[in-house]
């Protein structure tokens, strides 16, 4: 009886250790910075103008998650970190791109496609090649209807994706796209 009771204490306390982790995927550091256990990514709490607001989790795993940061009212933006496909290749950037392309434009209404470019990030030493569209709809908007802008960036960084979501007012757009360009090229991943 007590070598069950043991083992069955033993066991709930294992579940409670891997429900746990599963469920805590971020760990808090000095001067809050939130570091993504799985990937490795710290996000800080500022990022220029930018301030981070909340942290998900998509996934039990914690491989799949989410920060969102605001510039006030300017920019709205989040920062997806997920797990890659474990294939290889050119066009594996490609297709997880299209991707993403295609929610945003399943996800709006009258969304316009303004323009596609390549983009490089440089990040701890090493460059990182990517993806980016500009698009343009209507949508609420600090809690305001009005003309959007949106970019949509998505990066391949070994098993994780990378993906950043601005919009911001259409009338601010020059703003905006100076604080988005310190944001990408000033926070590092990890």
């Amino acid at each position: 009886m007590h070598t069950l009771l043991v083992t069955t204490f033993a066991l709930l306390a294992n579940i409670a250790l891997t429900t746990s982790a599963r469920s805590a995927p971020f760990e808090s550091l000095p001067s809050g910075l939130i570091r993504h256990t799985v990937s490795g990514f710290v996000f800080p709490k500022h990022v220029g103008v930018f301030e981070r607001e909340q942290m998900h989790q998509y996934n039990q795993a914690g491989s799949d998650v989410s920060a969102g940061y605001n510039a006030g009212v300017l920019i709205a933006e989040t920062v997806y970190v997920y797990p890659a496909s474990s294939q290889q290749g050119a066009d594996v950037l490609a297709r997880e791109y299209a991707s993403k392309r295609a929610e945003v434009l399943h996800g709006h209404q009258a969304v316009a496609v303004l323009s596609e470019t390549s983009v490089t990030v440089s990040q701890g030493g090493r460059k990182y090649s990517g993806k980016r569209a500009y698009f343009s709809y209507r949508d609420i908007f600090a809690r305001t209807p009005q003309n959007v802008k949106s970019q949509l960036l998505v990066f391949h960084d070994g098993p994780v994706f990378v993906e950043y979501r601005f919009t911001y007012p259409r009338d601010h757009a020059t703003q905006a796209e100076s604080e988005i360009e310190h944001f990408i090229h000033g926070w590092s991943w990890r």
